[in-house]
């Protein structure tokens, strides 16, 4: 590694802190004009002439040094040291122009070149080739060239300028005066003209434009556009999004009907607007389609209670026509028209609406399932309204049947009946009926496994439960007689058990010597029975 070449010409006080003058000091120090005089140094002030003057002599000796890379010695010897500066100077890199390298001369001067004889440019849209630019041609280093609207659409290649419009007749390409940038591409083989601009208007917005010009002049291609920023945002069509809007719609005001909010965009709509959901909403516009102001849906959320409602409704683009509101369903619950093909009902049953006494079941009108107080059926005309159907059949048997319980008005004065209801699809069906008062009707035999109670405990009367059968006729049997109980001796002698004595003999002494008895009997089912 070659050694790093001496410079013994150092500097003088440049630590931090040197008891040197400011700057400042030292400018407006008077010795700096008239020199030193006769007196007492100080000490400050020759420290900073001495620094000045070192500091600069170190600094031009260490560029000899690293420009020739010799020593650079305080020896006294000035010859050698005008030499090492000369060498310094001569080093300059080299200056190519075309093929040629143009090195400083012996007194530090560079050749041109063919630069040295040609011609600078007469004007500062020269175009001649092989003259010399100069500051501000074509806008370059000064100010930028005015050009017109002709100008930057001529077949004829403008050459790549700065330049300005003043937004005139002549010159209001970009709608507005400012400055831009063309930039010739070139021509093809038909002799069309490509160029780019771009143009920074006073406005402060910017537009930027690719150009093709036949060599007629006439306009083969042009994209032109303005730049989106802060001064140019984009609006919601032109990013297809949805923008947030201050416009509402209200009664009584420029915009009084909820289908005239603007597409693609959120809305506040009041209530008493025209096809307004009813209710005070902010309105989500959204369009597909197009431009997207043609087939759009607006969901509208309710205002007052925190969006505890939502509705929707859609614009036909092919008639213009918007539906009605749909109401969707919430947690929070909500009006329906009828819900298809759900696998099932299901409800909290922690809640269980209409819990309670029967005798509240009129005047709270809730339960899992309802139908409200509503609907009077016409005076005089019988009325089935049923409240739960389904319908069935069999595979390959058929045999439809609808299953309904519901309530039957008769159009009477009367409060009604609960009924069960079946049909089959061959038109024979069945009613099975409560009454208010408990009485129950059915059209046909009622069957039961464990029999048919009227009261607990007491059992209806059935060919399985035939009830007693009672006689019809008395009468008294024939009579039996018991003779001879003298002859006997059997003083003992009764009348059989269920039997009824009839007479008695005695002799004198009233000693009984025969009896008559007979059975009482009763006649069931024909045929006479004694008592037992």
């Amino acid at each position: 590694m070659p050694e790093t070449p001496k410079n013994d010409f150092l500097p003088f006080g440049i630590e931090t802190g040197a008891n040197v003058l400011k700057p400042d000091d030292y400018e407006g120090l008077a010795a700096r004009q008239k020199g030193f005089v006769s007196g007492v140094a100080k000490s400050e002030e020759l420290n900073t002439v001495w620094r000045q003057a070192s500091v600069i002599t170190a600094t031009f000796a260490q560029y000899i040094a690293d420009r020739t890379g010799k020593d650079v010695l305080d020896d006294g010897d000035m010859a050698a040291l005008l030499q090492l500066t000369k060498e310094a100077l001569n080093a300059v890199q080299s200056i190519s122009a075309g093929d040629k390298t143009h090195q400083p001369d012996a007194e530090g001067n560079v050749k041109l070149g063919t630069a040295a004889d040609a011609d600078i440019v007469t004007s500062m849209t020269d175009t001649t080739a092989g003259r010399v630019p100069v500051v501000g041609w074509e806008g370059l280093g000064g100010y930028a060239l005015q050009t017109t609207d002709a100008e930057l659409q001529s077949p004829d290649r403008l050459p790549t300028r700065f330049f300005i419009q003043g937004g005139g007749d002549a010159d209001k390409r970009f709608g507005h005066f400012g400055s831009g940038v063309h930039i010739e591409y070139g021509t093809n083989g038909d002799g069309v003209e490509f160029s780019a601009n771009m143009f920074v208007r006073a406005d402060g917005n910017i537009i930027v434009e690719w150009l093709q010009v036949n060599a007629d002049g006439s306009v083969n291609l042009q994209k032109q556009q303005m730049l989106y920023g802060p001064l140019n945002p984009p609006t919601a069509a032109d990013i297809r999004a949805v923008a947030v809007s201050s416009v509402f719609a209200k009664a009584d005001t420029d915009l009084a009907d909820a289908s005239a909010l603007p597409a693609n965009t959120v809305s506040f709509c009041y209530s008493d607007a025209a096809f307004s959901p009813g209710y005070e909403a902010t309105i989500l516009d959204v369009g597909g389609l197009g431009d997207g102001s043609g087939y759009r849906v607006q969901y509208a959320a309710s205002y007052a209670d925190g969006g505890k409602r939502l509705k929707f409704r859609t614009l036909n683009g092919d008639n213009g026509y918007w539906g009605s509101w749909t109401n969707v369903i919430t947690n929070y619950g909500g009006d329906v028209d009828h819900l298809s093909n759900a696998s099932y009902y299901h409800i909290n049953p922690a809640a269980w609406p209409g819990v309670g006494a029967f005798a509240n079941q009129y005047a709270d009108p809730t339960a899992p399932f309802t139908i409200p107080f509503g609907r009077v059926t016409p005076k005089g005309i019988s009325q089935y309204l049923p409240i739960i159907k389904a319908l069935s059949a069999t595979e390959e048997y058929g045999y439809g049947a609808a299953v309904s319980f519901g309530i039957l008005r008769t159009g009477n004065a009367d409060f009604g009946s609960a009924v069960i209801h079946i049909i089959g699809d061959n038109g024979n069906g069945a009613v099975f009926g409560f009454n208010a008062d408990g009485t129950f009707n059915a059209p046909n035999a009622i069957i039961a496994g464990g029999g048919v109670y009227d009261t607990p405990g007491v059992r209806v009367y059935s060919s399985n439960n035939p009830p007693p059968t009672y006689p019809s006729q008395f009468r008294t049997g024939a009579r039996t007689k018991v003779g001879n109980l003298h002859a006997v001796g059997d003083w003992s002698a009764q009348v059989p058990q269920g039997a009824v004595n009839i007479a008695s003999l005695t002799e004198g002494d009233d000693r009984i010597t025969s009896m008559y008895y007979a059975y009482p009997q009763y006649l069931i089912n024909g045929n006479w029975v004694n008592f037992a």
